[in-house]
């Protein structure tokens, strides 16, 4: 093993699986919805769950999914499960 390699339990911060797991698929859910309405809004004549749900494109893509893809790179970094929660 290479000196200064981070471990796996290091780069994860500890967390287990299934919640790590969970966190991906709720950014990756946020991602595709995002995606979707952002179709809608150009034009793509696709069902969708209410009138309004196409005004919320901006917000879920930033929020949903930048928010998720930034908290789990500082958690990986800071290396701890502490920092998963928040």
């Amino acid at each position: 093993m290479v000196s200064g390699a981070a471990s796996p339990s290091r780069i994860s911060g500890g967390l287990p699986f299934p919640l790590r797991a969970g966190l991906a698929g709720a950014g990756v859910a946020a991602m595709l919805f995002g995606l979707w309405l952002g179709l809608v809004r150009l034009g793509f004549d696709w069902a969708v769950p209410s009138e309004g749900a196409a005004a919320i494109h901006g917000a879920l893509m930033v929020c949903g999914f930048l928010g998720t893809v930034i908290c789990v790179e500082r958690a990986t970094a800071l290396g701890r499960a502490a920092a998963w929660i928040g």
